[in-house]
């Protein structure tokens, strides 16, 4: 053994520690200390070796993440959540997709994003090929910008503290994240750019789910919907700024043919109830603004509920109605007008068979049945249609066939 090799082992022997569980497979062989740095870490690619991680149940990560990275509850740690950790647990947590299973080839990820984009942005209906592209170029943007790696580790940390009973401090892990992405964000250039475009619909897109997300466990009796309805309203013009690039693009083509395979009808029924409303009495007491902002979101429902045929598959179609309102319908809603919680209701009910995703179960029922306790029994005939598809789940076996349809729906 020459002396080079004999000092490095030497020395590799006295940085080993506990937590070296971690670490590569070559570090851990050689016992020495690993930076954790994928896709190579500083030893390995010294070495010019192969880097691997070691994969440990899902369980023995939660418990080793709390402890290690978060130190109990305390806010004053740091918080290491880096490409390690997922590509440590990917491959166990991959074939525990709870809504798209039945589609998944198992495999294992070709990247720590891999699995969030597709558990997250339902991606799984796509081709093998077409996941690694998008996945290849979602590693770029995520190793380019800093505000996609708190993005991405924020929905993680939410996603395994969603799955988690009792509720763990996930939660704080997933909500610095969150902050961290925003801070980054709002640093970084603000002008979209044929560079940034798709870091960009990546946060957006981050920043709706993290609010669905974070609403999983929220009681019954709090009115949050309308923090909601802000974030996707302000996301519209995030939307708007990168509609160009996103037609440019060549990821349209993984989308577009799927959207034309699965093109779904507006049934009578939904049409006939949206266009009721059209007759509602208002209050006495309701002022003309009021009034006029309502006859204004029942029009730009309608319109949402024609163009998305009554079931709303993407990203773009979630935001549009909230977008469509008045900033006077919103406050007519906070005032809790009886009118505008009924367009709300029904605006509840046709998102409730969008596509199910991990961060929306429930939400709309639950912002729906927060909304109609503040309605009386003399509006229980104007409820009948949304309460019996919320209640009945109606075209629950149509909400199951749709795969995100046009992702990015610009």
């Amino acid at each position: 053994m020459s002396a080079t090799q004999s000092k490095e082992r030497r020395s590799g022997s006295r940085q080993f520690h506990k937590k070296s569980r971690n670490s590569c497979l070559p570090c851990r062989r050689r016992r020495v200390k690993c930076n954790l740095q994928p896709p190579t870490c500083a030893n390995c690619n010294r070495r010019n070796e192969r880097c691997s991680y070691t994969q440990e149940s899902r369980e023995s990560h939660t418990s080793n993440k709390i402890l290690d990275a978060h130190g109990g509850s305390s806010e004053d740690n740091p918080i290491s959540f880096n490409y390690s950790d997922f590509n440590s647990y990917f491959p166990i947590l991959y074939s525990q997709d709870l809504c798209e299973s039945r589609h998944l080839v198992p495999r294992l990820p070709t990247s720590p994003i891999a699995w969030v984009m597709e558990r997250t942005f339902t991606l799984s209906w796509l081709s093998e090929s077409e996941r690694e592209d998008i996945s290849l170029e979602f590693d770029r943007q995520a190793n380019s910008f800093k505000y996609v790696q708190e993005t991405i580790a924020a929905l993680y940390a939410l996603h395994e503290w969603s799955q988690i009973q009792p509720r763990s401090n996930l939660y704080a892990i997933a909500y610095k994240h969150h902050i961290e992405a925003s801070i980054s964000f709002r640093h970084s250039q603000a002008e979209v750019n044929t560079a940034n475009w798709i870091a960009t619909l990546l946060f957006g897109i981050g920043v709706i789910v993290f609010q669905f997300a974070t609403a999983l466990t929220t009681s019954d009796e709090t009115d949050n919907y309308l923090q909601l309805l802000h974030v996707l309203r302000k996301s519209s013009y995030i939307a708007t700024e990168l509609a160009p690039y996103i037609r440019a693009s060549p990821l349209m083509q993984f989308t577009v043919s799927q959207h034309t395979r699965h093109q779904s009808h507006l049934d009578e029924q939904t049409w006939n109830a949206v266009c009721c409303l059209d007759a509602l009495d208002y209050p006495e007491d309701t002022t003309e603004e009021a009034r006029l902002s309502c006859v204004q979101a029942i029009a730009a429902l309608k319109r949402w509920v024609a163009a998305v045929k009554g079931y709303p598959k993407n990203w773009r179609q979630f935001i549009d109605w909230p977008a469509a309102v008045s900033e006077q319908y919103l406050s007519a809603l906070s005032n809790k007008h009886p009118v505008a919680l009924v367009i709300f209701i029904y605006w509840c009910s046709v998102m409730h068979r969008s596509p199910r995703r991990w961060y929306m179960v429930g939400w709309t029922n639950r912002a729906a049945t927060v909304a109609m306790k503040h309605l009386g029994p003399e509006w229980d005939l104007v409820l009948e249609f949304p309460r019996n598809v919320l209640s009945n789940g109606l075209n629950t076996v149509d909400r199951l066939a749709f795969p995100a349809g046009n992702l990015y729906g610009m």
